[in-house]
């Protein structure tokens, strides 16, 4: 997925979300469709609160890490 590829998506999921949610703060890690220069402005032009700072593939931020860390640890056991 590029820049362009996720701001087409945000652009058609946030307001949305927006709307059911009202004005929250967006978590995001730090992959670079995330980080890009594309991606913050135009974040900030619709007025969205950021929170960054996670490593891409955070267990903080997606359970789902915390599961795939275990699957390689058990694997690596057998």
């Amino acid at each position: 997925m590029t820049s362009e590829d996720f701001i087409r998506q945000l652009s058609r999921h946030l307001p949305v979300i927006r709307k059911s949610i009202g004005d929250k703060t967006l978590v995001l890690d730090g992959a670079s469709i995330h980080t890009s220069v594309a991606t913050r402005e135009w974040l900030d032009k619709q007025g969205w609160k950021i929170l960054a700072g996670w490593p891409s593939h955070s267990p903080d931020l997606n359970p789902i890490e915390n599961w795939w860390a275990l699957l390689k640890t058990v694997s690596l056991r057998r």
